[in-house]
């Protein structure tokens, strides 16, 4: 090694001191690689003789190297760990988000399998009318409320070639909904009994009392032409049949209020948030098809 004289400028003496550090770890190093090689071999040439002061002395040898053989590894051991931990996080990671992607369409199957039941339940009730009303009937979907502010309906998914006719009535399993008003290819447009345009002839139940139902657009509809003084809160109101439209004694809501003269009826069916609707001919029609055929009266 070099030897730093006193005469030598003090920044050479700093250079002097970084390569006299260098040199010693350099020849450090070398040592212990010497050293590790002379042990390899050593231990090589021991593992081919099998006397008991080989074997003795290779167990001395392989006690001595153990230290330094786990030091050695340990670097190697982290990083296959964190290597095994960042592979299982991403393993769990990718696994979770496929499990939230699956749940998720769970979650959009059950909402499905949710609104099948509740349009099969309606149906079902649709059906249970029909049979009890035992008259020709086609059920149709409910696709749209048009925003209109001086038209309260519904758009249909039944038109012409579905066999739709204008006046044919609309029904909801609990009571009336209204008519139909307009009928194109694959569509119709119904009328709502809360327009302010509709005008039902009903009766109220085990009454003799008439009136017209009549909508009013942003409100429930009310009865006119009543006498109030023989109509009280809860009474049924029923069509009449009067009209030639509207089949007789269909349910169509309950006196909600009497006030004086003003008498509101709330509707049985929720003409705002309806699914489906079933569709009846009008009395007239029926009342004309039965005297095509002969079957309401006997001319001798």
């Amino acid at each position: 090694m070099k030897q730093w004289k006193p005469g030598i400028p003090f920044s050479n003496k700093k250079l002097w001191l970084r390569k006299t550090r260098s040199s010693f770890h350099l020849y450090y190093r070398l040592v212990i690689t010497f050293l590790f090689i002379i042990l390899s071999a050593t231990l090589i040439v021991l593992s081919e003789n099998d006397s008991p002061a080989v074997h003795k002395l290779r167990t001395t040898l392989l006690s001595v190297a153990r230290p330094f053989i786990f030091v050695f590894n340990k670097p190697f051991e982290w990083a296959s760990d964190t290597k095994d931990f960042f592979v299982s996080w991403a393993t769990t990671h990718k696994t979770n988000k496929h499990l939230e992607e699956e749940v998720d369409r769970l979650k959009g199957l059950v909402a499905s399998l949710e609104g099948l039941q509740k349009e099969n339940s309606q149906l079902n009730q649709l059906l249970a009318v029909k049979h009890h009303l035992k008259k020709p009937s086609v059920t149709a979907k409910v696709l749209a409320y048009p925003e209109r502010p001086y038209l309260k309906s519904i758009v249909i998914e039944a038109g012409a070639d579905d066999g739709i006719k204008s006046q044919q009535v609309a029904l909801h399993q609990k009571g009336l909904v209204g008519r139909v008003i307009h009928v194109a290819k694959n569509l119709s447009y119904v009328l709502l009994i809360t327009d302010v345009n509709s005008r039902v002839p009903v009766t109220i139940r085990d009454k003799e009392e008439q009136a017209i139902l009549t909508g009013t657009n942003n409100g429930l509809p009310f009865l006119k032409y009543a006498q109030a003084k023989n109509i009280q809160q809860g009474d049924i109101v029923d069509t009449s049949g009067h009209g030639g439209v509207f089949p007789p004694g269909i349910p169509v809501g309950r006196v909600a209020e009497v006030d004086g003269e003003s008498i509101l009826v709330q509707p049985f069916a929720d003409v705002d948030h309806l699914s489906f609707v079933m569709l009846l001919e009008p009395v007239l029609n029926e009342t004309i098809q039965m005297l095509v055929n002969h079957e309401a009266f006997d001319p001798a």
